[in-house]
């Protein structure tokens, strides 16, 4: 999409005819009126996010109740319309809705939608037997592309047939998207983890651990405990800059949250 177009839909700036169409008591309550024309509130716009986002590259959105993606998924192959489809799948409340172009179906993902409203080709979420690891690690509100799988987890045993192949690009997802993740229980213990982990702890040598604070580098020990110590007290996200570990004899530099 043009970049000046989102800039200019950014602004929620209308011409003086708005008011041919909107009705005046909606726009003397929601709008302000400026010498090009009428501007929509401040406090509208910020509730509206503006931007350029690759739908196969960019980590998705979620718990959102409506998708709009009309006559987009016609002009991709079919691996490629999959995998969008079960990003909107993953990315989507249980009550959400999808809503696609008049010639747009949801075609072998059907287990993932079904029709509400067939005329106008929208979809309504679905239960569907599709792996998610269980126990993901939730991201607070404020972060726009937060990640939380734990509402769609169900056992590996569940799956046959297309159902598999919903868990293989579903796999790839999580792959791609959902960073590094380590999930520690009350006594510091390492419950869970996601993704490549082996950047951030090692095996120590003598008896086996699974105590986060011995897996860490030695050198983030003191970071990661008094980091684990304010999440508990203070019940607030933490995140750590420029954090510096030695490995395999290369220093790297990372951003880290707990």
């Amino acid at each position: 999409m043009d970049e000046r177009a989102i800039e200019y839909a950014s602004q929620g700036l209308y011409s003086h005819n708005i008011l041919k169409t909107v009705p005046k008591e909606v726009v003397d309550k929601y709008f302000v009126r400026k010498r090009e024309g009428y501007q929509i509130q401040d406090s509208i716009r910020k509730m509206i996010v503006f931007a350029h986002h690759n739908i196969l590259q960019n980590p998705p959105f979620i718990n959102l109740d409506l998708i709009v993606c009309r006559n987009l998924l016609i002009y991709f192959q079919t691996v490629s319309q999959r995998k969008v489809l079960s990003l909107f799948h993953f990315a989507l409340n249980e009550n959400g809705y999808l809503f696609l172009g008049s010639s747009e179906t949801v075609g072998k993902s059907s287990q993932l939608f079904e029709p509400f409203v067939r005329k106008s080709n929208i979809y309504k979420y679905k239960e569907s037997n599709k792996f998610v690891a269980s126990n993901m690690i939730r991201f607070e509100d404020h972060m726009i592309n937060k990640l939380n799988a734990s509402r769609k987890y169900s056992a590996l045993s569940e799956f046959s047939g297309a159902g598999s192949d919903v868990m293989e690009i579903e796999a790839t997802i999580l792959k791609e998207y959902i960073p590094a993740t380590i999930i520690i229980d009350d006594h510091n213990r390492m419950v869970y983890s996601n993704g490549p982990v082996n950047r951030i702890i090692r095996m120590p040598q003598g008896e086996p651990t699974n105590n986060i604070l011995k897996l860490v580098p030695e050198e983030l020990t003191v970071a990661v405990r008094a980091a684990i110590h304010k999440v508990r007290r203070a019940q607030v996200e933490v995140f750590y800059y420029d954090l510096c570990a030695f490995a395999a004899s290369r220093l790297r530099s990372r951003r880290r949250s707990i």
